[in-house]
């Protein structure tokens, strides 16, 4: 079902309401969360596009019941985009797990926090604005390249 960058995106979106709408839903399918979260899928996927509907990625709510069951059943995996800093899910079985956001916008691979174009208090200034945002030490140091040691370290200044 997720054969594509714009189908992934898709899922995601649909699958990250259905996560925190579902009371167990890597145990059982939630049949009115996958209904609320569906519903949520479509106000997203129009308002990313000024109201439009884009038919060839859009999911019916069978899709929906798929990426569900599919979630449940242990054959999709989550992965971490350390540039855009979202989450997305791929198949298993898939060998691609680059992120499917990224990959349409044709992002350039992002350089490692300690660049020699960056200094450090530029790399410590970025590292606070992401535990500002909430982010954790583990995620700031995989969207910098570093380890959570070395952001320990940076933000313990």
């Amino acid at each position: 079902m997720i054969k594509s960058n714009a189908a992934a995106v898709e899922a995601t979106i649909f699958l990250l309401s259905y996560r925190q709408l579902a009371i167990k839903p890597d145990e059982e399918i939630d049949v009115e969360a996958v209904i609320a979260a569906f519903d949520v899928y479509q106000d997203a996927h129009g308002a990313a596009r000024g109201g439009k509907v884009d038919e060839t990625v859009l999911l019916d709510i069978n899709d929906a019941w798929v990426i569900a069951r599919d979630y449940r059943s242990a054959e999709l995996s989550e992965h971490y985009c350390g540039h855009c800093g979202i989450s997305f899910f791929r198949p298993v079985r898939l060998a691609q797990k680059s992120c499917p956001l990224c990959q349409l916008l044709q992002v350039e691979d992002q350089p490692s926090a300690f660049d020699k174009s960056r200094n450090i208090a530029q790399v410590r200034d970025e590292a606070l604005k992401m535990r500002n945002w909430g982010q954790s030490d583990d995620e700031i140091a995989r969207s910098l390249g570093v380890s959570s040691a070395d952001v320990e370290k940076l933000l313990s200044h």
